[in-house]
């Protein structure tokens, strides 16, 4: 663009583009995620099991879920308003699922417009893990799904 706008009159370089691998994706079995829902019901932070639910169903990012309101799902429409991603504000489409779990959840809160975390779950990701392969027999590797671990 500068040299078309003739502010500059050629590149002074032009960088060559490194090719990016694939990456490595897991993806968890439907028992792998049953034995992690399970581990985090039995995890001390009563906020857990709810997390790996949510993350396990939506596919949204670690900040976003914890970002998460009561007030800005729509529970007709299953959506969930995210005004702070990190590709913009968008509408987050939800399934059923834990559509149903955050609305149990919602009632049974002194205030149902707050978030749906009670605080931040610092150290969570490690203590899922550990519980996670503790109780369920699993490699010792971090599980890899549509959390951000």
């Amino acid at each position: 663009m500068a040299v078309e706008w003739k502010w500059i009159d050629r590149l002074p370089c032009r960088p060559k583009k490194l090719e990016e691998g694939e990456g490595r994706i897991i993806a968890l079995s439907d028992d792998q995620c049953n034995s992690l829902l399970r581990a985090a019901v039995k995890s001390a932070d009563p906020d857990c099991w709810l997390f790996v639910a949510f993350g396990l169903n939506t596919a949204m990012r670690h900040s976003e879920m914890l970002a998460s309101r009561f007030d800005r799902i729509d529970f007709a429409s299953l959506g969930l308003f995210v005004p702070d991603a990190k590709a913009g504000q968008r509408e987050q489409p939800i399934t059923p699922e834990p559509a149903k779990l955050l609305l149990k959840e919602r009632e049974t809160r002194d205030d149902r417009i707050a978030g749906c975390f009670r605080r931040r779950m610092r150290g969570a990701n490690r203590a899922i893990g550990r519980a996670w392969t503790k109780r369920s027999a699993m490699p010792s590797r971090r599980p890899v799904s549509t959390l951000s671990w």
